[in-house]
């Protein structure tokens, strides 16, 4: 049997339908597409080309036009904060100096959480956080937070990188020496302006504009390299003045030991030279401290040895003698009659100032010695008005010194109707008429120096060639007036009876003269039983090299000159001889055993920069100051001849302050 037979049919043909076309797509075709990508290529291939071209007109065909393009868009200039110059000694050593310091400040809008911010801030810089919130809060752009503040606070602030809060460089003023000098410096305010004293007097010469260097900016705009000063660094210029740092801390310290002591309202001294008229110190106390000047009663701001009038007294007298024996009216041996210690001019009777003193014939010298009131009255007399106005005028006492601090006062010249008879003689022992300390100091000057007035100055002049101008320095007095005044000045100390007997120092011949005024007080004429005690005078006598005044003013205890100035005036000096080792070479000879050779000198200084007391045992006072004298600012010296005796003991470590005593003895 056949299988059956299976037909197979074929699958059925599918055809499938292509969708219906876009009407509004394009059709492109091959041709356009290549021609689209060769004018893209040909597009590319011409940028390449001008970029390639202006790269070879910028770098080859005109780099220098370039350049000068180039350095206007990113070189610039920067300026730093003004800087205000350091105040020196005449040896260089810093008065005042300025320091760099951070000060804070905030962008209020720029603060985004102010109560947190507000927070770290009383942290660090102190005070509640209501305060700083009430700053941060304020619709100003800017605000202080606080100024110059510490290194240390200002490392913290920039640790915790606060929002909106910043920190500005500036400069802070400081006095490296505390009160010292603060009376002839003065001081600034935050800002770095002069409010007193030479900072004052000398604002514009010590602010220095701002320093300016190039910079190169960055693509935005901002400060990417800086290529240095093109200015002198002017940390490395200055102000120098007349005064010696030791000397001005020997006198200062000597100075508050005597207002102590006196109970004064205040003490005043002053040392100059007396041929160039530089001002080597000058101090009062109380004082204060200008870093903390803000703490300080502004009374004490002032100078008082430019600013104070004061009646001198009977340093006065020494003027109208010299005047006298100028004109040759008299001699140091003339003959007055004081008779009997009383003189009555007009409805007055003038007396001397020690009821016990009922002098009849004095001479001239003894006059001046004695400081007889009614001897002098008889001196101004015989000069008569006009004269005595003229020496007033002739010594600088009518008009201001111009020693360049601020607040300079003086007595102005009275007309013909102020010399009656009565204001001719009390003037003639300092009454009626008033100078300054520094006036007074330099009416002395003429006695010193060979007869000149020379003019005071606290600015140094380290380049000058020649000596004094004219107007600096005037002849008032013949060598011969002057030959007869030292002898006269010297005899107010050294001689029998003087009044300056205290001002003494062994072995140094000393010339000076003692005031004793009664303070005017108003409603109270001169009954108040207040007074102002003062000594004038310079040493060495037969070469004078300094010249210094003291003046006490209101001494509470002992008020006559001879008691509180005189004294006070030989502790200066003999402090001021050893400083400026100038003791007669009899009194700090090198000892013949060759303790002293210089190679031999025992060093100051540890090999760790401490400051040890040295074994001076042997030496003299001439050596023992060439040792000491540069590193500490209180040596004390008693006796004369070579150390026998010191204190620290050897070895000790001390300050720069450190009080420090030798003893001396002659060899024996």
């Amino acid at each position: 049997m056949k299988p059956p037979t299976i037909n197979r049919v074929a699958p059925p043909t599918i055809h499938r339908t292509p969708p219906p076309s876009d009407p509004s797509a394009p059709h492109v075709n091959a041709s356009i597409l290549r021609r689209r990508l060769a004018a893209i290529y040909l597009l590319f291939v011409g940028f390449l080309g001008l970029v390639g071209g202006r790269l070879v007109q910028l770098q080859i065909l005109s780099p220098t036009a370039i350049q000068r393009l180039a350095d206007r868009q990113l070189a610039g200039q920067a300026k730093s904060a003004p800087y205000r110059l350091p105040v020196f000694d005449r040896n260089g050593e810093e008065l005042a100096v300025s320091v760099p310091a951070s000060s804070v400040y905030a962008r209020p809008r720029q603060v985004r959480l102010k109560k947190r911010t507000a927070a770290q801030l009383a942290k660090i810089l102190g005070g509640g956080e209501r305060k700083w919130q009430r700053l941060l809060n304020s619709p100003r752009a800017f605000v202080w937070l606080k100024r110059q503040v510490s290194p240390e606070i200002g490392r913290q602030l920039l640790n915790r990188n606060l929002d909106g809060i910043y920190l500005e460089q500036e400069k802070k003023r400081v006095y490296p020496n505390g009160e010292m000098a603060a009376s002839v410096l003065g001081f600034t305010d935050i800002d770095g302006t002069g409010l007193w004293g030479l900072e004052r007097s000398l604002n514009r010469e010590l602010l220095q504009e701002e320093s300016k260097f190039a910079m190169i900016r960055d693509g935005k705009g901002r400060p990417a390299y800086f290529s240095g000063f093109d200015e002198e660094n002017p940390q490395r210029k200055g102000v120098y003045v007349t005064l010696d740092r030791r000397l001005q801390s020997a006198v200062e310290q000597e100075l508050t030991t005597a207002n102590k002591e006196f109970g004064a309202n205040s003490v005043i001294a002053i040392v100059m030279d007396p041929h160039s008229g530089e001002v080597l110190a000058m101090g009062q106390k109380p004082g204060y401290d200008p870093n903390t000047a803000r703490k300080a009663s502004p009374d004490m701001y002032a100078n008082k040895g430019v600013s104070y009038l004061y009646e001198p007294g009977s340093t006065l007298k020494v003027l109208f003698a010299a005047e006298a024996i100028e004109r040759g009216i008299m001699t140091r041996k003339t003959r007055i009659n004081c008779e009997g210690g009383k003189i009555v001019v007009g409805d007055r009777t003038i007396r001397e100032a020690d009821a016990h003193h009922n002098f009849d014939n004095l001479s001239l010298e003894e006059v001046i010695r004695f400081s007889s009131n009614v001897g002098a009255v008889k001196v101004a007399q015989a000069l008569g008005a006009e004269k005595v106005q003229e020496t007033l005028s002739k010594f600088g006492l009518t008009r201001k010194t111009e020693v360049q601090l601020p607040g300079e006062a003086y007595f102005s010249e009275r007309g013909p109707d102020f010399w009656k008879p009565i204001h001719v003689a009390t003037v003639a022992f300092g009454q009626g008429v008033s100078s300054t300390p520094l006036q007074m100091v330099a009416s002395f000057a003429p006695f010193a120096n060979g007869g000149y007035w020379v003019r005071p100055r606290i600015l140094l002049e380290k380049d000058r060639q020649s000596g004094l101008p004219p107007e600096d320095r005037v002849p008032v007095l013949r060598p011969q007036t002057v030959s007869a005044m030292r002898d006269i000045l010297e005899s107010v100390v050294h001689g029998k009876n003087g009044t300056g007997a205290s001002a003494q120092i062994e072995g140094i011949r000393i010339a000076g003269k003692t005031g004793t005024a009664q303070k005017y007080v108003k409603d109270g004429g001169y009954k108040g039983g207040k007074y102002f005690s003062s000594f004038i005078g310079f040493l060495p006598a037969d070469n004078p090299q300094l010249l210094i005044g003291v003046m006490v003013d209101e001494p509470s205890k002992d008020y006559y000159a001879s008691q509180v100035a005189a004294p006070l005036f030989a502790r200066i000096a003999r402090r001021a001889l050893h400083i400026r080792n100038a003791f007669p070479k009899h009194l700090a000879e090198v000892s013949a055993s060759g303790l002293e050779k210089a190679a031999t000198f025992p060093e100051l200084l540890s090999e760790a920069g401490q400051i040890v007391v040295p074994d001076l045992k042997g030496v003299s006072i001439r050596g023992a100051l060439q040792i000491l004298g540069k590193q500490l600012l209180d040596v004390r010296i008693f006796g004369s001849g070579y150390l026998v005796r010191q204190t620290p003991t050897p070895g000790t470590p001390i300050q720069p302050n450190t009080k420090v005593t030798l003893h001396f003895a002659p060899p024996t």
